[in-house]
Formats: structure tokens, sequence, C-alpha cells
């Protein structure tokens, strides 16, 4: 067999044996120290953008995507009962800063205002 027919079974095998589709996403893990750092880094952006300043702002689940670089979909707590899902894209570079790619704000309730 030739070594990319060997490569290519190991990376199939590697994939069914992490439950990770080549290329897809990985299952839903507990958000760690590293995913609510990236979070809290662009917060000021998701804040500005909504036009909201959030009671609580707490990253609660992530999956990841290896790309050219990392895709993380976020899911985080803004308080009173509200999640928003972010996607953010965090190059491979050691200096490079994430990227707001997203922002799904389907479980989101629009506070009230009074006019």
């Amino acid at each position: 067999m030739s070594r990319a027919i060997v490569f290519s079974c190991l990376l199939c095998l590697v994939a069914v044996a992490s439950s990770q589709l080549i290329g897809g996403y990985t299952k839903t893990k507990p958000a760690d120290d590293m995913i609510k750092g990236l979070v809290a880094k662009v917060q000021d952006k998701i804040e500005v953008f909504m036009n909201s300043k959030f009671s609580k702002f707490e990253a609660v689940e992530y999956t990841s995507q290896l790309v050219n670089g990392m895709n993380y979909r976020v899911k985080v707590d803004v308080g009173d009962g509200n999640t928003i899902n972010i996607k953010i894209y965090k190059p491979f570079s050691v200096d490079a800063e994430p990227i707001l790619v997203s922002i799904n704000k389907m479980a989101y309730i629009e506070p009230e205002t009074s006019i």
C-alpha cells in the first residue's frame, strides 16, 4: 500500500475513535479557562454590537473545529436567563487576537425600554 492510503486510513480511524468528523466540530464540552479567556477578549465588541451592557457574561459550553487556526462556537450566559451563541476564530499565531465571526442572539430577549 502506498503511504497516502495508509495515512488516510489512520486519519479515518483517529476521527472515528474521537467521534469527530474530519473537518467537523467536536462534541459539546463545558467551557474551560482558555475558552472563557477568548470570550472575555470579545465581550466589548459584542456589547457594542448588541447595544447592551450585560449583568453576566460567562462562557457555558463550546465546540471547536480545526481549520487554518481554530473555530469555536460558544454558548454564553448573559444573565436574566438569556444566552447568546457566538463564533470566534483564533489563528494559530501565538500573538494573534481572537476574531469575533458571528453572534446568534436567538435565545436572547431584548430588554424593554420605556419611552
